[in-house]
């Protein structure tokens, strides 16, 4: 499948459709619907809070297009044939999960009608979309984890212990584990408390 895709912050889309603006939620905005204007479509909009994380833009004929069209609300709710439609693949194949996480979709939960996905940064819906099919634990570095659900360029070198508890509890809110996280370890075990296949090991992250 191949499709024009882009990857950028959102101070650097109002740096592309509205140079000199300063960066807030209205701004943002106001410059993902000037890249519609020219054929763009957001893999999300701002929430209040959550105008700095990446966004993912597509063109409005590429073929995940219809996806990005159903995503209004967080999370999005969408006919699971429609998504296998425009992957070319079931969603059971791993290589979906890979897919999706390119375009920033994280797979919240699927059944055999539907599937719940979050517009999310590339970083962190590649992190969520894995762990759907990966049968056990996977033992990550804080610093990878905090890097993928915070949406930083750089691994942190240090985070208070409130935002560990904080990130663990909405990690648990998207039926994820990370084990050893809010205690503050080192590494921690990371696991999806359900699978969208039966047992799969998809190379590592």
């Amino acid at each position: 499948m191949v499709e024009q895709l882009w990857h950028l912050r959102p101070r650097d889309l109002i740096g592309q459709f509205m140079p000199g603006a300063t960066l807030d939620q209205d701004n943002v905005a106001h410059a993902i619907r000037l890249a519609g204007e020219e054929g763009w479509l957001a893999n999300r909009h701002p929430l209040p809070g959550r105008h700095r994380r990446s966004l993912v833009l597509i063109r409005r004929d590429g073929p995940l297009a219809p996806v990005f069209r159903f995503i209004r609300m967080q999370p999005a709710t969408v006919p699971r044939g429609l998504v296998e439609a425009c992957l070319g693949r079931l969603l059971d194949d791993f290589r979906a999960g890979k897919v999706l996480g390119r375009y920033g979709l994280a797979i919240r939960f699927a059944d055999p009608s539907e599937a719940r996905l979050i517009p999310t940064s590339p970083r962190l819906a590649r992190l969520m979309d894995v762990l759907r099919y990966w049968c056990g634990t996977r033992r990550m570095g804080v610093g990878t984890v905090l890097q993928a659900v915070l949406d930083r360029d750089r691994r942190p070198a240090h985070v208070p212990a409130a935002v560990l508890e904080q990130t663990a509890r909405w990690l648990r809110t998207q039926s994820i584990r990370a084990d050893g996280l809010s205690s503050g370890a080192d590494h921690v075990l990371m696991s999806s408390l359900w699978h969208l296949t039966a047992c799969y090991e998809p190379p590592p992250f």
